[in-house]
């Protein structure tokens, strides 16, 4: 602040208790749900505008988090990837409109993965509308972001299975199906969420998996393997 600057961007975790580290992390501290206090404690030090971040993974998060920090604002980074619409009530009503595992819906997908699709192709239009001078734009890797949930699986060990002549998970298929498309090809992109769709529309739907937000959790990395 008496350096001028204009605004303080705070983050709930140290270093170590970063997600990322909680499968070498052998404290427990890795992946631990962050600490607002301490947001609260530079609030109430300074003048300028205190902006909270860590563990933001939801609307009901930010709202919570600017309640107990009194910060001026929240950011999110990870969760924000998966889904860019995180801080509008359209997420919030899809994860609550979530329904049991198995049950049929008339033969579309569930609220959480129309959502996820949705996202990807409103990305895929504007990465359409905007392009990249890339030679290997992140078209792709953002939208695998945002279908974690319904294509999560290790794009190394699908494709080990797959050259193995292994039987894939479904999640490790459409994957595969993504993965193929060249990342200039908006329309085999498109093509490819088609697929997703069609098959989590199916009966019986699969399994929505872990989202990216949590993928480093020990229960998700253990999973993974």
């Amino acid at each position: 602040e008496e350096a001028g600057a204009a605004a303080l961007c705070v983050h709930g975790r140290t270093p170590k208790q970063r997600p990322k580290y909680a499968d070498r992390d052998r404290t427990g501290q890795a992946g631990a749900a962050p600490n607002w206090g301490p947001i609260k404690e530079v609030v109430s030090a300074v003048q300028i505008p205190v902006i909270a971040n860590g563990g933001i993974e939801t609307l009901e998060d930010a709202e919570r988090c600017l309640k107990e920090t009194g910060a001026a604002a929240v950011m999110s980074a990870e969760a924000l990837l998966e889904d860019p619409a995180l801080f509008s009530n359209e997420a919030s009503a899809a994860i609550a409109l979530m329904q049991p595992e198995g049950e049929d819906n008339d033969g579309m997908p569930t609220p959480i993965a129309r959502h996820a699709l949705k996202m990807g192709r409103e990305f895929l239009d504007l990465a359409g509308e905007f392009p990249c001078d890339l030679k290997y734009p992140p078209t792709k890797s953002h939208i695998f972001k945002i279908l974690h949930r319904l294509i999560g699986a290790d794009q190394a060990e699908a494709r080990r299975r797959e050259t193995a002549g292994l039987e894939l998970t479904i999640q490790e298929e459409l994957k595969l199906v993504l993965m193929r498309c060249p990342v200039t090809d908006h329309d085999a992109i498109r093509a490819a969420l088609d697929t997703i769709e069609a098959r989590y529309a199916s009966s019986p739907k699969p399994v929505i998996g872990p989202s990216w937000y949590r993928r480093w959790r020990p229960e998700n990395v253990n999973r993974a393997r």
